[in-house]
């Protein structure tokens, strides 16, 4: 019977040595467990206060960024502002182009008007300087014509001389004419003519240079008549240029114009 202990107790330390080798194999398996769950642990430990780290960083981030955010809505808000008042500026001075564009468009219509009207005078000057130079041509040919009408009427008058002096002369010699004249009434007075030229070919030549001075006279006569009507007419003409230079543009209003221009 204790034999029969002692195997049953043999048997059972046995199954308990088992057991226990079970255990311990197990125990160690649980070690191992526990230090990779402990080592696993410290590296959750190490995330969470990575995380931590990186949650408190990015928390002040956030509060910086809240912050940028509430700074940002501001200025976003200030340039709101700003905005619409650059709006209302921008439709302000668009009318004010409008304006603008109406009334440059009426100034061009008024140079366009000034400069058809400063091309019209510029013309109608250029025509007018024209015109002086062809009335100064012809108030020279007019002088030149007076000097030599006052020449012939300076000669016309040398032979108003000769005239009186051999007017005189006739007069000497009139009452003989006068006796030759009524002789040439008589039949026998026909030829007396020719007899005086026989006789006194002197006072002949005296009558036929008196006839040729007669004629001359008249003929110079109705010439100085005509002279003076045209030195007259040459005398009006010359005043009437005299007045239109005075109204034709100087240098001076040609220069102002195409200063102007």
């Amino acid at each position: 019977k204790s034999g029969h202990q002692i195997q049953q107790l043999t048997t059972e330390i046995s199954a308990n040595e088992v057991k226990i080798n079970s255990l311990n194999l197990k125990i160690e398996h649980l070690n191992n467990y526990i230090k990779e769950l402990q080592s696993e642990l410290k590296n959750k430990e190490n995330l969470v206060a990575g995380l931590r780290k990186d949650m408190r960083e990015m928390k002040t981030k956030n509060e910086m960024l809240a912050k940028t955010i509430s700074n940002d809505e501001l200025k976003f808000m200030k340039m709101g502002h700003e905005l619409e008042e650059m709006r209302k500026e921008r439709n302000l001075v668009g009318l004010q182009m409008v304006r603008r564009n109406d009334e440059i468009v009426v100034i061009k219509e008024k140079l366009q008007i000034a400069q058809n009207a400063l091309d019209n005078g510029t013309t109608q000057y250029n025509q007018r300087v024209e015109d002086i130079r062809l009335l100064k041509k012809e108030i020279s040919n007019l002088h030149t014509e007076s000097e030599c009408l006052k020449h012939a009427i300076k000669s016309t008058a040398d032979m108003r001389k000769e005239i009186v002096r051999l007017q005189r002369a006739l007069n000497q010699e009139r009452i003989r004419i006068r006796a030759l004249t009524e002789d040439a009434k008589t039949p026998t007075g026909v030829h007396r003519w020719r007899i005086l030229k026989g006789e006194d070919p002197k006072k002949f030549e005296l009558l036929e240079k008196l006839q040729v001075l007669q004629k001359r006279a008249l003929k110079q006569s109705i010439e100085n008549s005509n002279t003076m009507n045209k030195l007259a007419e040459a005398q009006k003409t010359n005043e009437t240029l005299k007045r239109m230079l005075s109204h034709m543009p100087t240098v001076e209003i040609k220069h102002k114009l195409v200063v102007q221009q």
